[in-house]
């Protein structure tokens, strides 16, 4: 039953990840880095629960990478545009 529920949340979570880190918005982006890090739990609780000690760490790897491309692309204050691709005013 648990095995069950963290295989649909994998699948769920990756399925929404995947076009939503290629997106031209900054918004849907954010919005995927954040669905791919509530999945992330399941990821590594489904690989230590098997010892799966590889996808463990490169489901660390992902939680990591997750959480900063959040920080990267969170909202300036004031303009709604996130400063990784903030343009420079002439």
């Amino acid at each position: 039953m648990l095995e069950t529920f963290l295989q649909a949340i994998i699948l769920l979570s990756s399925v929404a990840v995947i076009p939503a880190l290629v997106s031209t918005e900054a918004r849907v982006r954010r919005i995927g880095l954040t669905i791919g890090l509530i999945g992330q739990p399941a990821w590594l609780l489904s690989s230590f629960l098997h010892a799966q000690w590889g996808i463990a760490l490169v489901a660390m790897w992902w939680t990591m990478f997750y959480a900063w491309g959040l920080w990267t692309h969170r909202r300036k204050p004031g303009n709604g545009r996130s400063p990784a691709y903030a343009t420079r005013s002439r």
